[in-house]
């Protein structure tokens, strides 16, 4: 996150967090993914942004920007997963302008696109769970 922050401010926008709700994810994990997207709030004193969740599909997402608005969006999916509708739903839907960033939250179970359906756009993958490997592009953190 912080090599999304303008020089001189505390200023994170047009970040588009997906987060994933397919079968393999427990509540758990989907709780941890939802304070990761609260602690990326509370770092910066301002920040906007998009949330969607995806399985097989993406989610519309839902403008925020603030722990406020988090509490009005509702998880939905519960399918397989698919990172290739993430960056296909970029590209169709997002045609005035692209986020800043895409940061997926996941547990890694699926098969990863060639990196150049991302269009150039930064990706942070958190991966949840133990024994994950590192997503083969973008930048990987590693969460429990």
């Amino acid at each position: 996150m912080p090599s999304f922050v303008e020089v001189g401010g505390e200023k994170v926008d047009n970040l588009w967090f997906v987060i994933d709700t397919s079968g393999s994810i427990s509540i758990e994990a989907l709780s941890n993914a939802f304070g990761e997207v609260k602690a990326a709030i509370e770092q910066f004193d301002y920040l906007t942004g998009k949330l969607s969740f995806f399985d097989t599909r993406v989610s519309e997402p839902k403008d925020f920007d603030s722990i406020e608005d988090l509490k009005n969006i509702e998880p939905v999916g519960g399918g397989g997963t698919s990172f290739h509708c993430i960056f296909e739903y970029m590209k169709e839907k997002f045609t005035d302008e692209y986020p800043t960033a895409v940061i997926v939250l996941t547990d890694g179970y699926a098969s990863y696109p060639d990196e150049a359906i991302a269009l150039r756009v930064p990706v942070l993958w958190i991966i949840a769970g133990e024994n994950r490997e590192d997503a083969p592009w973008g930048v990987t953190i590693h969460i429990q």
